[in-house]
Protein backbone atom coordinates (compact mmCIF):
# COMPACT_ATOMS: atom_id res chain seq x y z
CA UNK A 1 0.00 0.00 0.00
CA UNK A 2 1.47 3.95 -1.10
CA UNK A 3 1.60 5.87 2.10
CA UNK A 4 1.28 9.59 2.03
CA UNK A 5 3.24 11.72 4.32
CA UNK A 6 2.39 15.45 6.30
CA UNK A 7 4.68 17.44 3.93
CA UNK A 8 2.54 15.86 0.74
CA UNK A 9 -0.81 16.80 2.63
CA UNK A 10 0.27 20.18 3.55
CA UNK A 11 1.33 20.80 -0.02
CA UNK A 12 -2.02 19.58 -1.23
CA UNK A 13 -3.48 22.03 1.07
CA UNK A 14 -1.20 24.95 -0.10
CA UNK A 15 -2.51 23.87 -3.83
CA UNK A 16 -5.94 24.00 -2.73
CA UNK A 17 -5.51 27.17 -0.88
CA UNK A 18 -3.85 29.39 -3.44
CA UNK A 19 -6.07 27.73 -6.61
CA UNK A 20 -2.30 27.57 -8.55
CA UNK A 21 1.24 25.28 -8.72
CA UNK A 22 3.46 28.59 -8.98
CA UNK A 23 2.00 30.19 -6.36
CA UNK A 24 1.94 26.87 -3.95
CA UNK A 25 5.44 26.32 -5.01
CA UNK A 26 6.35 29.83 -4.04
CA UNK A 27 5.37 29.94 -0.70
CA UNK A 28 6.29 26.62 0.11
CA UNK A 29 10.20 27.57 -1.10
CA UNK A 30 9.74 24.47 -3.51
CA UNK A 31 10.04 24.59 -8.01
CA UNK A 32 6.86 24.41 -9.67
CA UNK A 33 7.44 20.93 -11.01
CA UNK A 34 8.51 19.89 -7.56
CA UNK A 35 4.83 20.92 -6.22
CA UNK A 36 3.42 18.92 -10.08
CA UNK A 37 5.25 15.92 -9.46
CA UNK A 38 4.27 15.75 -5.79
CA UNK A 39 0.71 16.41 -6.53
CA UNK A 40 1.07 13.40 -8.97
CA UNK A 41 2.48 11.35 -6.62
CA UNK A 42 -0.47 12.47 -4.12
CA UNK A 43 -3.12 11.25 -6.71
CA UNK A 44 -1.37 8.24 -7.03
CA UNK A 45 -1.72 7.50 -3.69
CA UNK A 46 -5.70 8.43 -3.61
CA UNK A 47 -5.88 6.20 -7.27
CA UNK A 48 -8.00 9.25 -8.30
CA UNK A 49 -7.22 12.97 -9.28
CA UNK A 50 -7.85 15.35 -6.73
CA UNK A 51 -7.59 18.19 -9.05
CA UNK A 52 -8.62 19.61 -12.65
CA UNK A 53 -5.55 21.26 -14.04
CA UNK A 54 -5.72 24.35 -16.73
CA UNK A 55 -2.46 26.35 -17.37
CA UNK A 56 -3.12 28.94 -14.97
CA UNK A 57 -5.29 27.46 -11.96
CA UNK A 58 -6.23 24.20 -10.74
CA UNK A 59 -9.74 23.29 -8.96
CA UNK A 60 -10.70 20.58 -6.87
CA UNK A 61 -12.56 17.38 -7.65
CA UNK A 62 -15.17 15.80 -5.59
CA UNK A 63 -12.20 14.07 -3.86
CA UNK A 64 -9.92 16.65 -3.83
CA UNK A 65 -12.44 18.76 -1.52
CA UNK A 66 -12.84 16.00 0.95
CA UNK A 67 -8.93 15.70 0.82
CA UNK A 68 -8.33 19.19 1.51
CA UNK A 69 -11.11 19.32 4.50
CA UNK A 70 -9.74 15.99 5.96
CA UNK A 71 -5.99 17.25 5.55
CA UNK A 72 -6.66 20.89 6.53
CA UNK A 73 -8.03 19.62 10.01
CA UNK A 74 -5.31 16.89 10.25
CA UNK A 75 -2.53 19.76 9.86
CA UNK A 76 -4.26 21.56 12.06
CA UNK A 77 -4.70 19.24 15.35
CA UNK A 78 -0.78 18.46 14.37
CA UNK A 79 0.27 21.88 14.93
CA UNK A 80 -2.13 21.55 17.95
CA UNK A 81 -0.16 19.18 19.73
CA UNK A 82 3.15 20.25 18.35
CA UNK A 83 2.51 23.83 20.18
CA UNK A 84 0.51 21.77 23.68
CA UNK A 85 3.82 19.56 23.80
CA UNK A 86 6.34 22.78 23.44
CA UNK A 87 5.58 23.44 27.01
CA UNK A 88 7.74 20.40 28.15
CA UNK A 89 10.77 21.90 26.69
CA UNK A 90 10.85 25.17 28.19
CA UNK A 91 14.44 25.52 29.65
CA UNK A 92 15.46 24.62 32.86
CA UNK A 93 14.74 27.66 35.38
CA UNK A 94 16.36 28.29 38.99
CA UNK A 95 19.15 29.31 40.98
CA UNK A 96 22.87 28.54 40.00
CA UNK A 97 25.15 28.47 42.35
CA UNK A 98 28.91 29.07 41.00
CA UNK A 99 31.76 28.56 43.34
CA UNK A 100 35.73 30.03 42.29
CA UNK A 101 38.00 32.83 43.37
CA UNK A 102 36.87 36.32 42.51
CA UNK A 103 39.66 36.77 39.85
CA UNK A 104 38.04 33.84 38.02
CA UNK A 105 34.70 35.02 38.62
CA UNK A 106 35.06 38.59 37.53
CA UNK A 107 37.42 38.37 34.39
CA UNK A 108 36.11 34.73 33.08
CA UNK A 109 32.76 34.02 34.89
CA UNK A 110 30.69 37.41 34.37
CA UNK A 111 31.02 38.29 30.80
CA UNK A 112 29.94 34.46 29.79
CA UNK A 113 26.60 35.09 32.89
CA UNK A 114 26.07 38.44 31.44
CA UNK A 115 25.68 37.32 27.83
CA UNK A 116 23.63 34.41 29.12
CA UNK A 117 21.07 37.02 30.78
CA UNK A 118 20.54 39.16 27.68
CA UNK A 119 19.99 36.35 25.28
CA UNK A 120 17.18 34.87 27.71
CA UNK A 121 15.78 38.05 28.40
CA UNK A 122 15.64 39.42 25.28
Amino acid sequence: MKKTNFAQLNMFVKIAETGNLSNAARDLGLTPSSVSKGLAQLEDVFGTALVNRTTRSVTLTEAGKLVYEKASHLLNEADNIIESVRQFSDPTVGTLKLTCSLALGCSWLQPIIAAYQKKILT
